[in-house]
């Protein structure tokens, strides 16, 4: 830019009011040229801050998304003792059930061994008692 500007010539030297007005233009211009440096300068803070910001911002999201995954794994490894307790749990009361079952078809089975005797004895002595009557009968008819 200041190679470009040619003065004219004056005698003994360039023109002054030349020379002025490019100065006080190269002066506007510089103020110009630092009023937007301050302005770049400012903008480049407000951005880094914004910038700084957000990385601490990315690394908090970081540490609640790693707190999130610990607390899932966590969760889904309880879920999964939960499960296993609950299936030992039922496993256990499956086999007393079957104890159980077992049991009452033993004593089933003894009840029914204890009925078919006493029907026998039932029967044997309603046969004792036909015969005893029926030999009542005879001594009766015979009398």
């Amino acid at each position: 830019m200041a190679q470009d500007k040619l003065f004219g010539n004056a005698l003994y030297g360039y023109q002054k009011n030349q020379v002025d007005e490019y100065v006080k233009k190269m002066k506007d211009e510089l103020a110009k040229k630092d009023k937007e440096i301050a302005a770049l300068k400012s903008a480049l803070t407000e951005n880094q801050k914004a910038y700084d910001w957000l990385k601490a911002e990315a690394g908090n999201l970081d540490v609640e998304r790693q707190k999130i995954a610990n607390a899932l794994l966590k969760a889904e490894e309880k879920a999964e003792e939960v499960i296993r307790n609950v299936h030992a749990q039922a496993e256990e009361e499956k086999r007393a059930l079957e104890e159980m079952l077992e049991k009452e078809r033993e004593r089933i089975v003894d009840m029914r061994s204890i009925v078919k005797t006493l029907r026998e004895e039932v029967v044997s002595m309603l046969q004792h008692f036909e015969v005893s009557i029926s030999a009542i009968e005879e001594k009766m008819k015979d009398a």
